[in-house]
């Protein structure tokens, strides 16, 4: 995925119904997705993928072994990295604590993106508009964005 600037997280919607799904969507997925933060304060995101526990951020959101993550209901979760996958930069992570059935995990999409597919950026600031350019890379690094 993206740099901690960027997008961490991408969900597709379709092109005319951005505007009256952005916020229904974002209200959907929040409470999967925890703010990653440090002593200086969030640097990066979190994305819950399955009900034991497990989440999926940017590698450069778990500088060490360990990461705390607030979610929007006042929780506050240690995780552990698990692995990382260099080639898209993502690490798992796993919940120290979980309690099942508190979140729904984000579903993978059952097809892959399309060119021109405008989408629902989750970044550490919320969520902002994003466009799906090419299936040819797994991320696309701009810090300035």
């Amino acid at each position: 995925m993206m740099s901690l600037s960027a997008v961490s997280l991408l969900l597709a919607l379709a092109p005319n119904q951005v505007q009256a799904s952005e916020s229904a969507a974002w209200k959907a997925v929040r409470p999967s997705v925890g703010n990653i933060y440090d002593g200086r304060g969030v640097i990066g995101v979190a994305a819950l993928i399955d009900d034991s526990g497990l989440f999926l951020a940017h590698s450069s959101a778990v500088p060490g072994r360990q990461v705390r993550a607030r979610f929007s209901d006042s929780r506050e979760l240690t995780l552990l990295a698990i692995n990382t996958d260099e080639h898209t930069q993502l690490t798992l992570l796993r919940a120290m604590v979980w309690s099942m059935g508190v979140s729904t995990p984000l579903k993978v999409a059952s097809e892959p993106t399309k060119k021109d597919v405008e989408l629902l950026a989750v970044t550490v600031g919320g969520p902002k508009y994003g466009e799906f350019i090419s299936g040819d890379k797994a991320g696309v690094m701009r810090p300035s964005l």
